[in-house]
């Protein structure tokens, strides 16, 4: 027997260094494969959770990231009325990056289930809002986020976007080695301008960089009613903003509101039937102007084709006469 294990004992080695372990190691896969029969999961609780509906808003201190001029001495607090600013954020859009170099169709950045009660949120936070203070806000439906601030400093609106649809304005590669040092990634989105609305450029030393996450829109576009002056009432101590109901107003006498209203339509932010619906509302209105000033608005009106010559000149001479 002992020259038996002698002779054989390198196959004894083998049985009990490999083929042992190894039968061992397959009759625990077998014990804990898993059973033939499907098994129903139920839905995750977490995913339900997702895909509900949630909106923030509050106001908070500007960030030292924006410009200045955007941190002190806002137009805040701000009296807007909830379809107001619904119309400001339906119009709002933005443009995915593919990839493959190009720019997608532009698509609304918020969902159109947000938009009322975003507007809601958002008008109470405005009237809350201080000099000091921006709006930030959150809209998260079905797990994706659209989030970032906004803030009025005189007749611009401005908007921050820094995620929107779940993705964030820089773009990330997991992998930074496969990109060179000197070489940026396009970012993943980008906003759109449409009428009222510009992209923000921030000026430089030479050139004025453009900041696509960065939208101004015009209220004067979208006929805001507190831009007019908005009356005050006290109440135990506390000042009530209560917004007019009526179209945007234009400051100064009707010259200069004409002069106003003329850059609005070069400027395009005015369309043409508004601006000829606003000229002769100004044309009737009873002016205190002194003749040089009159004659002059006149001459407006002539250009613009509201007059005709013969008009013109008939009360052009009876202007002349009172000199």
């Amino acid at each position: 027997m002992i020259s038996f294990l002698k002779k054989n004992r390198f196959f004894l080695f083998a049985f009990l260094f490999l083929i042992i372990p190894a039968l061992v190691s397959c009759g625990s896969t077998k014990r804990h494969k898993r059973p033939k029969h499907k098994i129903h999961k139920k839905k995750s609780t977490a995913r339900v959770e997702k895909s509900k509906l949630a909106v923030k808003v509050g106001a908070r201190t500007a960030t030292k990231a924006l410009p200045k001029k955007l941190q002190y001495n806002l137009s805040h607090p701000f009296p807007f009325t909830e379809n107001e600013l619904a119309t400001i954020a339906q119009t709002i859009e933005y443009a995915a990056f593919d990839r493959m170099g190009i720019f997608e169709s532009p698509r609304p950045v918020f969902p159109k289930k947000s938009i009322t009660l975003l507007a809601r949120e958002l008008t109470k936070a405005f009237l809350k809002a201080k000099k000091d203070n921006m709006v930030y806000f959150q809209v998260v439906e079905k797990g994706f986020k659209t989030a970032g601030h906004t803030l009025i400093l005189g007749r611009t609106m401005y908007w921050k976007f820094t995620w929107i649809d779940g993705k964030s304005y820089e773009f990330e590669e997991e992998d930074q080695g496969s990109f060179p040092q000197t070489y940026h990634p396009p970012p993943n989105w980008k906003l759109v301008e449409k009428k009222g609305h510009k992209i923000y450029k921030d000026p430089g030393l030479i050139l004025k960089e453009p900041k696509p996450d960065f939208l101004m829109v015009d209220l004067r576009y979208f006929e805001v009613s507190g831009l007019a002056t908005a009356t005050k009432k006290y109440s135990r101590g506390k000042t009530i903003y209560i917004p007019n109901t009526g179209r945007v107003a234009l400051k100064g006498n009707v010259l200069e509101r004409y002069r106003e209203l003329r850059k609005l339509k070069k400027e395009q932010i005015v369309t043409g039937a508004e601006y000829e619906r606003k000229a002769k509302a100004l044309m009737e209105e009873k002016r205190s102007l002194t003749i040089p000033e009159e004659i002059k608005l006149l001459n407006y009106f002539r250009m613009d084709g509201l007059m005709t010559e013969e008009e013109y000149d008939s009360k052009k001479q009876k202007l002349l006469e009172k000199l």
